[in-house]
């Protein structure tokens, strides 16, 4: 009975399209097919404002320093903020897709936990927007800095502190 079960468990997973296997980078460095990128790979770069905020009701809404950011409570137990990244679109970019280097620092009461990922960002108006990075945080306040390394970009902004609600 048991290998029934996971014959049936793996059947259905491969269905969907599920993979057990690692993903081979293809395309070149700074594009949406290979999302794999570094600070270095930004080459001679334009600065960019951008821009961290949150969905909501699938609006970007930006976190200003003071305000207020929504803490979630993962299935597991512990929570996290869900921030979203936006970065104004130039002249010469892609049509759309972005690959950029994200990097979250935050410093709060549980900790210092970062985030440093490539991401996919997709073309919203006149914006590029990552979608909700998963970011594990405790307690009641926290600030956090943002770096973003693009194609021929880079962005920073000041730290934001933020009470969690």
């Amino acid at each position: 009975m048991p290998f029934t079960f996971h014959a049936l468990v793996t059947a259905i997973l491969l269905s969907r399209g599920f993979c057990l296997c690692t993903p081979v980078p293809s395309g070149e460095a700074g594009t949406a097919v290979r999302c794999s990128f570094f600070a270095d790979d930004a080459g001679a770069t334009e600065e960019r404002a951008i821009e961290l905020g949150e969905l909501v009701d699938d609006v970007f809404t930006p976190w200003e320093d003071g305000g207020q950011a929504t803490r979630i409570r993962g299935f597991q137990g512990s929570d996290m903020l869900l921030p979203v990244v936006r970065v104004p679109i130039a002249e010469g970019d892609p049509t759309t897709e972005l690959c950029a280097l994200v990097v979250l620092e935050a410093t709060s009461d549980f900790g210092d936990p970062s985030v440093s990922r490539s991401w996919i960002f997709t073309r919203r108006g006149d914006h590029w927007m990552t979608g909700t990075i998963e970011m594990p945080l405790g307690g009641d306040r926290t600030t956090i800095t943002t770096t973003v390394h693009g194609p021929g970009f880079t962005g920073a902004l000041e730290p934001i502190s933020l009470t969690l609600r």
